[in-house]
């Protein structure tokens, strides 16, 4: 399950909602756009930036497990991809995802 923190780290957001990109212009006629999921995430000064950062949450919300059937073998494992974290445990056989929070970046 993933969460994002906003850029102001005042809230932590459950993912299940379309993430936006919107621009607008401040009233100095400067340019900015903001990533939107139900509520504000963060605010960017380009367009490009932006884009960055959603492909950021991309890959972390759809990470992939590769896991070869070689680490059942022992005892409990611990498997890092794609910036998620899962827990592999051994009697039962069973993948477990822990929840992973992504941090919106300042800039």
């Amino acid at each position: 399950m993933l969460s994002i923190r906003t850029q102001d780290r005042m809230a932590l957001v459950p993912y299940k909602y379309r993430i936006i990109i919107t621009d607008y212009t401040e009233i100095n006629g400067e340019k900015k756009y903001e990533i939107y999921c139900d509520i504000e995430l963060g605010t960017y000064a380009t367009k490009k930036r932006a884009l960055e950062v959603l492909d950021e949450i991309e890959r972390a919300v759809y990470g992939k497990f590769i896991i070869p059937t070689a680490i059942t073998q022992n005892e409990n494992h611990w498997i890092y991809t794609n910036g998620i974290i899962s827990s592999l445990v051994n009697e039962s056989k069973e993948i477990q995802v822990l929840p992973y929070v992504y941090q919106m970046p300042k800039e």
